[in-house]
């Protein structure tokens, strides 16, 4: 009676096994809507040169989408905004048809999670909210021209901002 049991499991692992067992070429060339997340911020701490890197891998790899970060502290610098390198990226995505996920928000995606300029990470909360939406507010504005597929905004902006990388 406990061997039944036993076989059964043994067959239901055997054939799981058997079904993963297709060779990397055909299970490859099935691939559809693959895509990646591009950070400019962790190539350069990896060393590297964030447009140099972002096109050696637009060229090697026949993906479907990237999603790419609009960090705050990145975009805003001396009291205004300069989207000039993420303008780039997305040109340079839309050139091979693939499409955008623009990610933005005061949180977005890479540690240390938060983006938050240092001239305002001292404000009282609701005028660090404010400053919070008036950035997606020129976000949106400034990519309003239907090249952006789909937008990920961040889910958390009425929260408690606490983040511990920028001590707010």
């Amino acid at each position: 009676m406990k061997l039944l049991p036993r076989l059964l499991g043994l067959l239901l692992i055997l054939g799981f096994l058997l079904g993963f067992s297709s060779p990397v070429s055909s299970v490859s060339q099935g691939l559809s809507g693959v895509g990646f997340s591009f950070s400019p911020t962790y190539a350069e701490y990896l060393g590297l040169n964030p447009r140099a890197s972002y096109l050696e891998i637009l060229d090697s790899f026949k993906f479907q989408a990237v999603r790419l970060p609009v960090y705050w502290d990145r975009v805003y610098q001396n009291g205004s905004y300069d989207f000039a390198e993420i303008d780039f990226l997305v040109k340079e995505a839309r050139k091979r048809n693939l499409a955008v996920v623009l990610s933005f928000g005061y949180r977005n995606f890479r540690w240390p999670e938060c983006y938050a300029p240092q001239e305002f990470v001292s404000l009282a909360y609701p005028e660090f909210e404010e400053k919070i939406l008036s950035f997606d507010r020129e976000v949106l504005n400034h990519f309003n021209k239907g090249e952006i597929s789909f937008w990920q905004v961040e889910n958390e902006p009425y929260l408690h901002p606490h983040c511990q990388s920028c001590g707010i």
